[in-house]
């Protein structure tokens, strides 16, 4: 299947912009933004996003405000209230936790046409002041009542502490459930509306030499954020979930430990059902010069290397999922290589209260990446294997190739990407292979922008 789109993009002047959008799917889009406003309109056969934004801060820096209304995507707090859950992942090299912040709001692109129609308002302190203080309302359909956001930070300078604390709350609607079948994992209830909360503290501690460790001070920062989330169940009574995310870093190492609890179930502000359960996941990130590769290839190469590790126990199951990723990166100025896997399985227990006892391996993944800058081209390579550890289960494979070249003066850019992805034979399937490569080229000529992308995808076997 062949796959054609066309994007002209007409930008015109630093301040203020102008932007113009056309595509093969008969879409229409046009931007325009100066320092205090961002207007954005998109149409589509049977569809429509559009975005508005005023900023007082450029005309009254002394009242930083901010109004958006539109196709609004909405996150921050928002998300983490949504679903306070850990995830396992799938990188050895990230680090990242929780942090507290306010509800956000972003206006839409011009293939965003899922979003309902809101409004957003954002009121801030002056940086002039000793403290920060934030305020956020946003009203969509998901809430019957504006959802509002505070956010309040204490920089203590002088000890290199910073302490900040943050709410988000509002109704959320929920439709009914009426799940038709002989066992019940949770009676009936109608459609509704229930109050939701989030509410999060945290603490982050540099040391006083700035960001640099030292002998001395051999930590550079320590962060620890504790939240906790509120939810009206739909027969009346509140649920609590809990979670801590810390993270402490040094010079050359990175340490991260995050623990979620719920001991009930529940209906989250966006309809996710939550089952009881205890999550852990922890790791650890080292990053520092290679002295011995540095010799060998006679120019500066740098080491990375993680490692973290994922475990739910489902307090009402007997099978606990499992999850361990490793790898480690060799880089210089012009290449990075990299080496990674994944390790899947489940804990198993004999009861709900016993201790789980036995481990069963679900699957193993391997990826290889190798990245280089040559001058203007800037290839990529990727290889992707699963195997599972039932032998009846299909092996999977993904190869990806590309490559993007930019000229000196930024007036072309090319990509180019080919995706070879498919399935081994078993003895109770067939082997499946698709291919699917895409090509775009960006031409810029004064304000102009004119992009073109060619893209194929077919089954071979």
């Amino acid at each position: 299947m062949m796959i054609l789109t066309l994007k002209v993009l007409v930008e015109a002047g630093e301040i203020p912009q102008f932007e113009t959008y056309l595509d093969d799917a008969f879409t229409a889009g046009f931007r325009a933004k100066i320092s205090v406003a961002d207007l954005r309109l998109t149409l589509r056969p049977d569809k429509q996003n559009f975005g508005a934004a005023v900023y007082t801060a450029p005309l009254l820096p002394r009242l930083p405000l901010t109004f958006k209304a539109g196709n609004l995507s909405a996150g921050g707090a928002l998300s983490t209230l949504n679903s306070p859950e850990l995830t396992a992942g799938s990188s050895p090299f990230t680090t990242s936790i929780s942090a507290t912040s306010p509800l956000t709001a972003t206006l839409p692109g011009y293939s965003s046409f899922s979003k309902p129609a809101g409004a957003f308002f954002e009121a801030s302190l002056p940086k002039t002041l000793p403290f920060a203080l934030k305020l956020n309302t946003l009203q969509t359909n998901q809430s019957t009542t504006s959802i509002t956001s505070v956010l309040l930070s204490l920089p203590l300078k002088k000890i290199g502490l910073t302490l900040s604390a943050a709410y988000t709350g509002g109704l959320f609607t929920y439709e009914k459930n009426a799940t038709s079948s002989w066992f019940l994992k949770s009676p009936y209830y109608s459609g509704g509306t229930h109050y939701c909360a989030l509410f999060q503290l945290s603490a982050e501690s540099k040391n006083n030499t700035g960001t640099k460790a030292t002998p001395s001070h051999p930590v550079k920062s320590m962060t620890l954020t504790i939240t906790g989330a509120l939810y009206e169940s739909p027969f009346g009574f509140y649920q609590l979930v809990y979670r801590a995310d810390s993270k402490l870093t040094t010079k050359h190492t990175n340490f991260f430990a995050q623990i979620f609890y719920n001991n009930d179930n529940l209906l989250t502000s966006s309809g996710k059902t939550l089952e009881p359960c205890f999550q852990l996941k922890s790791g650890v990130l080292y990053k520092s010069p290679s002295r011995f590769a540095t010799l060998y290839f006679k120019q500066p190469v740098f080491l990375r290397v993680g490692i973290n590790s994922y475990l739910r126990i489902n307090l009402t199951e007997t099978e606990h999922p499992v999850k361990l990723n490793a790898g480690f990166q060799l880089s210089t100025e012009k290449t990075i290589q990299s080496f990674s896997f994944s390790a899947e399985g489940k804990l198993i227990s004999k009861s709900q209260t016993t201790l789980p006892q036995t481990l069963g391996p679900e699957s193993i993944s391997a990826q290889l990446k190798s990245t280089w800058k040559l001058d203007s081209f800037s290839p990529i390579l990727t290889a992707n294997l699963t195997l599972p550890h039932n032998p009846t289960s299909q092996k999977k494979y993904k190869i990806t190739a590309g490559t993007s070249f930019k000229s000196k003066n930024s007036t072309v850019t090319i990509n180019a990407s080919t995706n070879l992805s498919g399935t081994f034979p078993t003895q109770e399937e067939s082997p499946q292979t698709k291919l699917s490569a895409s090509l775009s080229i960006h031409l810029k000529i004064k304000y102009l922008t004119i992009i073109g992308k060619i893209g194929f995808n077919e089954d071979i076997f």
